[in-house]
């Protein structure tokens, strides 16, 4: 006691900015304090005939009674792991929190951030269109198979996709993060390819896919190994995300993706995204940087508020375009069906930065494994009719 009283004090004149000597002064009897405790609370050694008598008590009856520890000893070595068990706890629930719900939102809107790494058989089938200003009307339909393979310890999974050059298949329109949606140009594209998990949890996933791409009828082998990091802090999820991928046809891309995410008050989820594209034959860098703020507003429903800055870094470093988007997704009638609308507003560089507008509609089907909300409470339903 004596000892924390002096060196509370000890703070507290340094805290106040007192003149050197004074803390010098201080400084001095925590010392001699410390010193006295020490030589005052060091335990002596017991002699080697006691060792010996224990030893023998040892070998005689098996056991020997130990010492038991003061009340004052077992108090503080009750106190030490309590304190870190507390804070660990603490960090464990509001890390696993921001995991569980970024993970619940990306699954929600199919994101690739999860699909790549989800292992269950389903079949998704989608019907887009894309509608801006002083553009003619664009439509895709694609459709994405994922067959969990039974063997390796559910390790291996068969796809059969788009274009492995397109934006993880599905991202071709990705009005949700604020980039101007695209749809990518898939006649007569196809791929089949084999995805080996080399590692799989949480906090990591490391995986590669191999296989053949079909281009206007002509086949190209590819190869794509993907790695992932999350990193839980504080309230914060920092994610890291590295695809790269190469044909036999001399194209070669890396796309590398920072993601540091934190829910915030009233049910918002906040996500600030650097997205980055490395392609060989381009020149310069391509790259996005843009918050996202996800707001759900039931089981079935979600809204998106996204910003995003496109930049390319060559010939010069300029800004390419701000796109400002509302997404917003719903399961509606069966657990299996989605529709989503995201109207935005665009300022391209090659308009100016004028407004275009923009509208963005998708109807989305699943087939196989997807996720099945519990039935709808009766109160509700008497509520809503």
């Amino acid at each position: 006691m004596p000892r924390l009283l002096t060196v509370l004090l000890a703070f507290l004149l340094l805290g106040v900015g007192l003149p050197l000597s004074t803390t010098a002064a201080a400084e001095e009897a925590i010392s001699s304090t410390a010193s006295a405790e020490a030589v005052a609370e060091k335990p002596e050694m017991p002699p080697p005939a006691a060792e010996a008598s224990a030893e023998e008590v040892d070998k005689g009856t098996g056991a020997a009674p130990a010492e038991e520890p003061a009340p004052a000893e077992e108090a503080e070595a009750a106190e030490e792991p309590e304190a870190p068990g507390a804070v660990d706890e603490y960090h464990r629930k509001i890390s696993s929190g921001v995991l569980a719900t970024s993970r619940w939102l990306d699954s929600f809107f199919a994101d690739p951030r999860v699909e790549n790494e989800a292992g269950e058989s389903r079949v998704r089938v989608r019907f887009s269109l894309f509608a801006e200003e002083g553009s003619a009307i664009e439509y895709d339909v694609r459709a994405n198979v994922r067959l969990d393979l039974p063997v390796l310890k559910n390790r291996l999974q068969l796809l059969f996709a788009g274009d492995p050059e397109d934006d993880d298949d599905f991202r071709a329109i990705t009005g949700g993060e604020g980039v101007p949606p695209q749809l990518a140009d898939t006649d007569e594209n196809a791929s089949v390819s084999l995805r080996y998990f080399l590692q799989r949890t949480v906090y990591r996933h490391m995986s590669l896919r191999g296989g053949v791409r079909f281009r206007n009828g002509l086949p190209v082998l590819f190869l794509e190994p993907r790695y992932r990091q999350s990193v839980p802090f504080d309230h914060w999820l920092f994610r890291f995300t590295q695809r790269v991928i190469g044909l036999t046809d001399g194209t070669v891309r890396a796309r590398t993706t920072f993601d540091l995410e934190r829910e915030l008050r009233r049910k918002l989820f906040l996500r600030l995204t650097a997205d980055g594209t490395w392609d060989k034959d381009e020149h310069g860098y391509f790259y996005t940087l843009g918050p996202s703020i996800f707001q759900p507003l039931s089981p079935r429903r979600v809204l998106v508020y996204s910003w995003g800055n496109s930049f390319v870094t060559h010939p010069s470093h300029r800004l390419e375009s701000v796109v400002l988007s509302v997404r917003y997704r719903q399961r509606i009638w069966r657990d299996w069906l989605y529709y989503e609308v995201a109207p935005q507003l665009s300022f391209p560089r090659e308009e100016n930065f004028d407004i275009t507008p923009g509208i963005f509609l998708r109807l989305e089907m699943l087939f196989g494994h997807y996720p099945k909300l519990p039935p709808e409470p009766e109160d509700k339903k008497s509520a809503r009719k």
